[in-house]
């Protein structure tokens, strides 16, 4: 297994969007961030010899480092061809991780570890909820980045859909400025990861 501090390394070098969109919110996931998600995951046994989904991949980092920390295999989906070309150069050399481009909700595969950092919803309200219902509806374990202000939106969502809050954890999580509109290099924002299993009916 990779310590936190060498996945966060390895996964730091890695490449992000070269034109990021703003309608699909595309900002680059954090490599401190995550990395301890991952450690998180393994941890808990969610992720070694596991078949792993990312779902809205990006350019790569959540699914690469799934595949690093073990994981039996790693399909990343992505709606986004540029940022499907942009994490197959990123997982170059790795085994037992695909990237497909493919709209996550129309997968009908089920895994056993579903990990995504879906778009907070800052442009379109709530657009982070369909993936997170999915993913609850696709695998028994999930782990989810949202912003920490829809906190207590997001927990009663969560329970009607049938999932069920095991941890929570908070990050200051750094957006670095990729559009036009932003004036500062970076804004960090509080983000909550939660990991949910199917609720016991």
């Amino acid at each position: 297994m990779l310590s936190k501090s060498t996945l966060a390394i390895r996964l730091s070098k890695l490449k992000t969007f070269e034109n990021p969109k703003i309608h699909l919110e595309q900002y680059p996931t954090d490599s401190e961030v995550a990395a301890s998600v991952l450690h998180q995951a393994y941890m808990l046994g969610d992720i070694e010899d596991k078949r792993i989904a990312d779902y809205g991949a990006g350019t790569g980092i959540l699914s690469i480092g799934a595949a690093l920390m073990g994981a039996q295999e790693v399909q990343g989906m992505e709606i986004d061809e540029d940022a499907i070309g942009s994490a197959n150069n990123n997982a170059t050399g790795i085994p037992n991780l695909r990237f497909k481009h493919k709209d996550a909700l129309k997968e009908e595969a089920v895994f056993d570890t579903i990990i995504q950092n879906p778009p907070f919803g800052a442009q379109i309200r709530k657009a982070d909820t369909p993936l997170l219902a999915h993913a609850i509806s696709h695998a028994p374990v999930v782990y989810s980045i949202h912003m920490a202000k829809s906190e207590a939106y997001l927990r009663e969502f969560i329970r009607k859909q049938g999932g069920k809050i095991t941890h929570a954890w908070t990050y200051e999580f750094p957006l670095k400025s990729s559009y036009s509109f932003h004036t500062k290099r970076i804004k960090r924002i509080e983000v909550i990861v939660f990991r949910i299993i199917r609720a016991q009916s």
